[in-house]
């Protein structure tokens, strides 16, 4: 239960001395800051002590043979973005909050990328990127929160390669009313030093299509990876099986029907879930800059994730955690759902817009389980449900001047059985505490210029 303000400042800017070569600069100051928040140092939020940043800065230059651009790019566009963006579908109503990048996200990311389009209708994206790397020798120079120095095992071992590198290449082919891509990308992370090797390999297809008002768009993302875990940092033996392999799935299907004054969109979206203790993980695929819907899906603050996924948690203090615990759930939801979704717009006036949603989600496999036995009882187990609940939005946008526009959003989920959490009583199971309904209302006035 909360509320707040916050202020924030964004500003692109764009130096294009010729047609050929560009350079774009973002930068964001204050960083989200909270009012009445203290500093840090003070106990407070390191968002006030964050007065300007760069957000993004990358160059382009445009040859005859296609274009290259390099820098800080934003993951999701020049050339690091996949599938439906590339065919230059992004589903959207029109709203500061509600937006719809089914597999790609939308952090800074470093990188090198090279993108052409023919006339033929062919086009082609090659991409290198670096979304993390680390430059510490030793364990004490990772930043581990309050684990400090020593939490590692080998406290003195030399790192050899500590950073999180993707390669990836797109085909793509467009013709007149639709288009068609297929994407395959590399992923090798190893900043993390309990890991060893961590490799995965992606595959992106989409097809969208359209005819007259209808049309149809289709997103897919498939995922392979193994994960071997160090013995030298963990102190495994020998005998342990220390080589972990995962999988991943995800499917984006959504109809559009245009009526000229709004649109109406009918979407389902399957992201495959892990099961319990299921030493073969199905994590690989998750929809993490995904906000269909304002309480489900998003952080209310516009990305300072102090409400970050509803659906996104994990357990409850004594039961598990998120990341760890005797029933660890092992798959935050955008990584284990299916769902689908009504949503749409009207433009009521030149000047007002109305956006709704209506949507159903669903857990692909439970998040935990719980030992639920009386004392000399027989044994008896407490399973998640899978029914995460419904939810419906409804927001409005008001162009009040040229440069003045006001939004609001409004959005309520009725939780299902899926956040009921078990209860006892001197370790006894004595039945369920239900979760309530959950509903947030965000507001932004912004002046652009």
């Amino acid at each position: 239960r909360d509320n707040f303000f916050e202020n924030k400042l964004q500003i692109g800017v764009t130096f294009r001395p010729n047609d050929q070569v560009s350079v774009f600069w973002q930068f964001r100051g204050p960083n989200y800051q909270r009012w009445g928040v203290q500093p840090e140092s003070v106990g407070g939020d390191i968002r006030n002590q964050v007065n300007v940043y760069t957000r993004a800065l990358y160059g382009e230059v445009i040859f005859p043979f296609g274009t290259i651009r390099g820098g800080r790019i934003v993951e999701g566009l020049a050339g690091t973005a996949g599938g439906l963006a590339s065919l230059g579908y992004t589903p959207g109503w029109g709203s500061e909050f509600l937006y719809m990048n089914p597999f790609d996200g939308g952090d800074p990311i470093d990188g090198l990328t090279y993108t052409n389009k023919w006339d033929n209708g062919f086009g082609l994206a090659i991409y290198y990127v670096k979304p993390a790397s680390y430059w510490g020798q030793n364990p004490e120079d990772y930043d581990w929160g309050d684990v400090g120095p020593g939490f590692f095992t080998g406290d003195t071992h030399q790192f050899k390669d500590n950073d999180y590198d993707a390669f990836g290449i797109e085909g793509s082919y467009e013709w007149d009313g639709g288009g068609a891509t297929l994407g395959v990308a590399y992923h090798r992370d190893i900043t993390n030093p309990y890991v060893e090797k961590n490799n995965a390999i992606y595959i992106n297809p989409s097809i969208s299509q359209s005819w007259g008002a209808f049309a149809l768009h289709f997103e897919a993302m498939l995922g392979w990876g193994k994960t071997t875990i160090s013995r030298e940092f963990t102190g495994l033996d020998p005998s342990v099986d220390n080589t972990f392999r995962s999988e991943g799935l995800g499917l984006y299907l959504d109809g559009v029907y245009n009526y000229g004054a709004g649109d109406v969109t009918l979407a389902a979206w399957y992201v495959d879930g892990t099961g319990l203790n299921d030493r073969k993980s199905h994590d690989l695929v998750g929809m993490n800059d995904f906000a269909p819907f304002l309480v489900a899906y998003y952080d209310t603050t516009l990305g300072t994730g102090i409400y970050s996924n509803n659906l996104g948690w994990g357990c409850y203090d004594d039961v598990c955690t998120r990341n760890g615990g005797p029933y660890a759930p092992n798959n935050p939801s955008d990584q284990n759902m299916w769902a689908i979704a009504v949503l749409g717009n009207h433009q009521v006036t030149p000047e007002i817009r109305l956006n709704y949603g209506v949507g159903f989600f669903n857990l692909v496999e439970p998040n935990y389980r719980v030992l639920i036995s009386p004392e000399g009882g027989a044994e008896r187990w407490f399973t998640q449900s899978k029914d995460l609940g419904w939810e419906i939005d409804l927001g409005a946008t008001f162009q009040i001047l040229d440069n003045l526009w006001f939004e609001t959003q409004f959005g309520y989920m009725f939780n299902g059985k899926a956040f009921d959490v078990p209860e006892f009583t001197d370790g006894v199971y004595t039945g369920t505490a239900k979760a309530k309904d959950t509903f947030a209302w965000a507001n932004v006035l912004a002046f652009e210029f």
